[in-house]
């Protein structure tokens, strides 16, 4: 498979933008190659608490436009700024301020993009190549999702969007134009896949599912479709395992909560 340039991908151009705002992009965070899952929990940053935190970051008057990624193996934080030294040190500032903790603790384990070379990191993470399983496309729809919301709360404006637009064109570009999509799974179908490899026949099956979070559903609705007979949910709280979708007469969909152990009524 051909690699992919920003100069590579026909249709692509950043007209109307000049060299000198491209540079003013900065780019920092953590992910599943730099910090290990306890890590990234700490900095984890759900749907509910998105809106918080674009207003917190793009409070800051060194960012003029904000933009947070927060997926299962990645926290990315992406602003337009006027000076890229103040910048950086802004991003230190709210990464202390909003997640309570020592920057210097773990700025090991974050990494920092400028200019170009964080335009070309955010293409590389829409189109999959920076994915777990290279080219899995839910990513696409995360950073989509993480762009939709940030366009409502009024935190990305000319310079961010012009470079959203682009990354878009180019992730669907590479799906098409390449061979990375023809065995493009998401982890949880990965992981459906295995077990299915190990176990066999999985109609006389009992699988258990630990986490009830979004990755956990997709899990459960593969495993269900290969003919898992009893899913198994097991969460630390009850209320979101109640509320994982699958296939409903498809599969027993049972729950189990640490919260619950000694409850009958699971």
């Amino acid at each position: 498979m051909r690699l992919l340039t920003l100069q590579s991908v026909p249709g692509v151009h950043f007209v109307g933008h000049s060299g000198s705002n491209l540079m003013n992009l900065l780019l920092a965070g953590i992910s599943r190659k730099t910090a290990s899952l306890e890590v990234r929990e700490q900095f984890a940053i759900s749907e509910g608490q998105l809106l918080e935190a674009l207003a917190h970051l793009r409070a800051d008057p060194d960012f003029e436009e904000a933009l947070i990624i927060s997926t299962c193996n990645r926290v990315e934080f992406i602003a337009a700024v006027r000076d890229k030294a103040e910048g950086m040190s802004g991003l230190r500032r709210f990464v202390a301020s909003h997640f309570r903790l020592r920057f210097e603790d773990y700025s090991h384990c974050f990494s920092a993009h400028c200019g170009y070379e964080a335009v070309r990191h955010m293409f590389r993470v829409a189109a999959g190549v920076e994915s777990l399983v290279l080219g899995e496309p839910q990513v696409l729809g995360q950073v989509k999702k993480a762009c939709a919301v940030a366009r409502e709360e009024g935190t990305v404006g000319g310079t961010l969007g012009s470079v959203l637009d682009r990354v878009f064109t180019a992730a669907k570009r590479v799906r098409t134009k390449t061979r990375i999509a023809e065995a493009a799974v998401s982890i949880s179908s990965a992981a459906a896949e295995l077990v299915e490899r190990f176990l066999g026949d999985l109609h006389v099956r009992t699988v258990m599912i630990i986490g009830a979070d979004q990755m956990g559903e997709l899990a459960a609705r593969h495993l269900v479709s290969k003919g898992a007979a009893t899913v198994l949910v097991s969460n630390r709280a009850c209320a979101p395992a109640r509320e994982t979708r699958i296939a409903p007469g498809r599969a027993d969909h049972r729950l189990a909560s640490q919260a619950d152990r000694g409850n009958p009524e699971k």
